[in-house]
Formats: structure tokens, sequence, C-alpha cells
């Protein structure tokens, strides 16, 4: 199961979300994109060490004035023709 973790917390007076990814690799997106939406303005949205799959679309043109902390990798499972898979590991970034 996925889910959000709020704090009360605030760095720079912007509140905190840690977004918990799916304990059995399922599609990670309906979390994020619940983070990036209650988050995504004015906000900090964190990603644990952890792997999170994106199998799903995510709308995010509403995001303004967030930061983000990425220190697990986003697994971005994109259908095309080669069935292509794209992975962004924080140490890359």
């Amino acid at each position: 199961m996925y889910g959000l973790a709020s704090s009360a917390a605030h760095i720079a007076s912007k509140p905190i979300c840690t977004v918990q990814p799916s304990s059995t690799g399922g599609d990670d997106a309906p979390a994020i994109v619940a983070a990036f939406h209650r988050y995504g303005q004015n906000g900090k949205v964190i990603f644990t060490n952890h792997t999170y799959h994106v199998k799903s679309m995510m709308n995010t043109t509403y995001l303004a004035n967030y930061d983000v902390e990425l220190h697990g990798t986003l697994l971005v499972h994109i259908a095309i023709q080669s069935q292509s898979l794209l992975a962004v590991k924080a140490d890359t970034i």
C-alpha cells in the first residue's frame, strides 16, 4: 500500500509531505499526484530512499514554488514501441 506522510514541520514556512512507495511494486503515480496536489504549491515533497514505480500518466502542470527531495529512484514505465523504461536516480540529477 502506498500513501503520504505529512508533517506539521515547516522549513522556510513550507509544509512537508513524504511519499511512501507501494509495498508491492504497484503504480505509485496516484500517491505522487496526491502529494503534488496537496503540497505542489509552496510546499515540499520528499521521496525516500526507495524505488517508486510510475506506471500511469501524471499531470503536474499546476506546480509552483515547490521543492522536491529525491533520495531514491523514480522508475517511469513508458509504453513506447520498444517498451522502454526510464529511471531517474537521485545521484544522477
